[in-house]
């Protein structure tokens, strides 16, 4: 049908849809490499967009919103859902087949410290038994899976383990690398695991699609705040793991509300008249004096 071939073409490459201009990610992030990146800034709509800027974007899909909700420079998955490709993510078999080396990185904030399974939060897989890779939850834990020529289809053993407590409640920056012969977690930009993987991709499984929050078998349910997720063909450096650290999860500033050329004079005092309402996403104060707002032409 009509209605479905543009939907369709958004995730098999031709791309119809035009992305709607998305707050851009953190500056100061590392960029060579990236071969997916998600922000979570839509502010409505199914599509989560991959804003990497690299070919042909491996755009996800919200199968049901009631099991999500928006929050500040993220999106909260409050129920058992999955956000997936629709198709094969060739994007990324491929290119990391061509480098043998990977970063999965996310910020993330769990619902919980007691989901387990391990419960997906990035996933390149079938079903329970069956993956290229997946960075993953287990109680307090944080886990990797990787397949190669060395490792079994299920990408274990051995899987990379953080010690217990290393997963909480608040927002966290996790971390999985892996060289040709090592493969890393750092959880907030300090090493926590480290465990030997050896072998390549030529053996990885290009049918299998993205997702994010399960296992596509629907039984590895991750609750939380996603609040970015990226995927590099390199094998970030602690210096560079580091320095996306640094940079954040999330724009500090974001514009939450605006309200423009009300009824009546502009400059009367709020809840009259023109106002912006600016949200910090950060812990710590920020000073916004002499600050401007701009227009799309920056003549205004």
């Amino acid at each position: 049908p009509n209605s479905v071939r543009p939907l369709c073409a958004m995730f098999e490459g031709e791309n119809l849809p035009i992305a709607p201009e998305l707050i851009p990610p953190p500056a100061g992030r590392v960029s060579g490499g990236l071969l997916a990146l998600y922000t979570f800034e839509e502010n409505s709509g199914q599509a989560v967009w991959d804003v990497s800027g690299t070919s042909t974007p491996l755009n996800l899909w919200i199968p049901d919103l009631t099991k999500v909700s928006r929050v500040p420079g993220g999106l909260s998955v409050n129920s058992s859902t999955l956000i997936s490709s629709l198709a094969p993510a060739l994007k990324l078999t491929n290119g990391l087949k061509a480098t043998n080396e990977i970063t999965i990185e996310a910020w993330i904030k769990p619902a919980n410290t007691a989901q387990d399974g391990p419960a997906r939060i990035a996933t390149l897989s079938q079903d329970t038994l069956l993956r290229n890779f997946t960075l993953a939850q287990d109680a307090t834990k944080y886990t990797g899976r990787l397949r190669t020529t060395t490792v079994g289809t299920n990408g274990i053993p051995p899987a990379v383990f953080t010690p217990s407590g290393a997963a909480s409640t608040t927002l966290q920056h996790i971390v999985y690398t892996r060289t040709p012969s090592t493969a890393k977690i750092y959880a907030d930009g300090a090493e926590a695991a480290s465990e030997a993987i050896t072998g390549n991709f030529s053996n990885w499984d290009s049918s299998f699609r993205f997702g994010l929050a399960n296992e596509f078998t629907m039984n590895r349910t991750w609750l939380g705040e996603l609040h970015l997720v990226a995927i590099y063909d390199r094998d970030l450096s602690a210096a560079e793991v580091a320095q996306n650290f640094s940079a954040g999860a999330d724009n500090q500033i974001v514009i939450n509300e605006f309200l423009p050329n009300p009824t009546g004079s502009d400059d009367v005092a709020m809840p009259g008249g023109e106002w912006v309402e600016l949200y910090n996403l950060s812990a710590t104060a920020i000073d916004v004096a002499g600050w401007t707002l701009y227009d799309d032409s920056d003549s205004n």
